[in-house]
């Protein structure tokens, strides 16, 4: 099979080790469908580690620690390098911390999150696969239940 070359960009962040099947999902809890700006999208390309990964290329944008928060629950272990004049200048790994704060939303109707004002904690219970309990209505939920805000 022919390679091509998806150019490189002179900054930004690069987002890669992300699952194949949730690079879609990173798109849009990212939002980065609607920017106006260069982004590289690979989907099912071939990995040593993981079999196969995606990877997301998006110029002129740094993601913002809630941005992080929201990755790490969708691609635990996904890897960020910061792009600076076409050099990596920083690259980490998105680690799920063990408490999730202003990224679900509580699955349960009843839950005073739902209702009033109020931020959402979750505590995470499993990493994988995800299990998470509100601090608030001390409800457990999995992957399948979580919703990302």
């Amino acid at each position: 099979m022919k390679e091509q070359k998806v150019p490189g960009i002179k900054d930004g962040t690069v987002i890669d080790h992300i699952p194949s099947s949730r690079t879609p999902k990173v798109l849009q809890i990212l939002d980065l469908a609607n920017i106006e700006d260069f982004v590289s999208i690979g989907m099912n390309l071939s990995s040593t580690k993981m079999k196969t990964k995606g990877i997301i290329k998006v110029a002129n944008r740094k993601l913002s620690n809630e941005q992080l928060d929201k990755l790490a629950v969708i691609a635990p272990g996904a890897t960020v390098n910061i792009i600076k004049d076409y050099q990596v200048k920083e690259k980490f790994k998105v680690n799920m911390k063990d408490r999730i704060q202003k990224v679900l939303r509580c699955p349960n109707p009843r839950c005073v999150t739902n209702v009033e004002k109020v931020s959402t904690i979750f505590e995470v219970q499993e990493k994988e696969p995800l299990q998470v309990r509100c601090r608030f209505c001390e409800r457990a939920f999995g992957s399948n239940e979580i919703i990302i805000v």
